[in-house]
């Protein structure tokens, strides 16, 4: 249970806030600073504004120039497009100090006490560095992940922190984060075990997407290995921390793996039947992780709608169709019905194609020609080459089946539309009309 200390402490805590908020001094540096961050967020707004609706200017009046030349003007666009994303993220923070110091040399003028705008100087230069991380991290990395990591990750960090450095002006963070707040099967729980628990669990659990990233880029970078493997792998790996993120969190609260025990043994019985799926769905995902029935990257067959395998987790697949529409799997879908995949073992396919000629027309001819023309096209296979046979023949036409190999799967509905174009103007040009 808390003890009357740890009680007198956030009652310290309490009072020291009210009565340093109510002050009038302190009352007027932040109504200053209010106006401070309105005034700025406004103008850092028409600012930025300004400044993108002229860059955009700039690069439709230098369109060719930029798009012929590699010297001169590919440079000045890089810089003008790495200058304009460092000045999106910083015209908040610096118009902010600028004021903030013309309002220190207002109260300085007036005889007023300025010593908590000093202080928020402090903050808005780590705000400022903050901003310049985010601008570099938008300039590194692709713009959709480097706002998962700018909303999820970075974002909330710098709160926490700017929270925490407020705070300490109030009070002792150390003897804070020792109070007590309720007692957990016999163990004390501290605010500090609490924060570490809940906040330093969340900044590990997204942090270790950041490392399954970066390790990603390291390996693709430098060795040769298929991208579904390496993205499987790194998906275990990241699990296996967010587990041992878990497991520090218990043991930071005081958990240990008997208590647990005892917690989810009277639990486990109307748990399992009520997350069946659920637990179906995760063992399945450990299965194909392990297995590599289906990796990242490979081209399958869902609904009957082909689709490229984006991202595989423990409950759930995510696939995105032709048509960049994305469709969610469960897991144990991938174990119970059949699965049609294009790039299992072998990105090679082949491709069928079906022709009726009249009977007329010389077999051997429409063989050479068939086969000539397919040939031609880029991405079909010299081996195993293309093959002509005759499927059936009736009456006074005769059916003819193409086969052709297509060395990436993911290319074979565009091969498939230029092999019919191709084989329309190669039997024009003979002579060789369809029945």
């Amino acid at each position: 249970m808390p003890s009357q200390d740890d009680y007198s402490i956030l009652f310290d805590l309490y009072n020291t806030t009210a009565r340093y908020i109510s002050r009038f001094l302190v009352q007027r540096q932040l109504l200053a600073i209010i106006l401070i961050l309105l005034v700025t967020s406004l103008l850092a707004a028409a600012a930025v504004d300004w400044g993108e609706r002229r860059y955009v200017r700039w690069c439709w009046s230098n369109r060719r120039r930029l798009h012929d030349r590699k010297g001169h003007w590919r440079w000045s666009y890089r810089v003008r497009r790495l200058a304009a994303i460092v000045l999106q993220q910083v015209t908040f923070p610096l118009l902010a100090i600028a004021l903030t110091q013309a309002a220190i040399g207002l109260f300085a003028n007036l005889g007023w006490l300025n010593g908590l705008l000093y202080w928020s100087i402090n903050l808005l230069l780590l705000f400022t560095a903050y901003r310049l991380l985010i601008a570099l991290l938008y300039i590194l990395v692709r713009r959709r992940r480097a706002r998962r990591y700018h909303k999820r990750l970075f974002g909330p960090l710098i709160f926490v922190v700017i929270c925490l450095l407020i705070l300490s002006r109030l009070t002792d963070l150390n003897q804070l984060a020792h109070v007590i707040l309720f007692p957990l099967f016999d163990n004390p729980v501290t605010i500090g075990a609490l924060f570490l628990a809940t906040v330093g669990l969340y900044f590990w659990i997204d942090a270790t997407y950041g490392v399954q990233d970066i390790v990603k880029r390291l390996i693709m970078s430098r060795t040769k290995t298929h991208e579904g493997t390496v993205e499987a792998s790194l998906t275990i790996l990241r699990y296996l921390l967010i587990g041992l993120g878990v497991y520090a969190a218990m043991s930071v609260l005081g958990l240990n793996p008997t208590t647990v025990a005892a917690i989810t043994g009277g639990l486990s019985i109307g748990v399992g039947f009520a997350l069946q799926d659920v637990l179906k769905n995760f063992f399945g995902g450990l299965v194909i992780l392990f297995e590599g029935t289906v990796r990242p990257g490979d081209y399958v067959e869902v609904g009957g709608k082909e689709a490229i395998v984006q991202k595989l987790s423990i409950r759930s697949t995510v696939v995105r169709t032709a048509d960049n529409v994305e469709i969610i799997v469960p897991n144990q879908d991938w174990l119970n019905r059949p699965v049609i995949t294009y790039t299992g073992s072998s990105r090679s396919v082949r491709l069928r194609f079906t022709l009726n000629i009249p009977r007329r027309i010389e077999a051997g001819q429409v063989f050479q020609v068939l086969t000539d023309t397919v040939r031609k096209h880029p991405l079909v296979r010299q081996d195993p080459g293309p093959s002509v046979t005759i499927a059936n023949f009736s009456g006074d036409r005769v059916e003819y089946l193409l086969t052709v190999w297509v060395a990436d799967a993911m290319q074979m509905g565009r091969v498939q539309s230029d092999i019919r174009l191709m084989l329309l103007h190669a039997l024009e040009k003979a002579d060789i009309p369809l029945a």
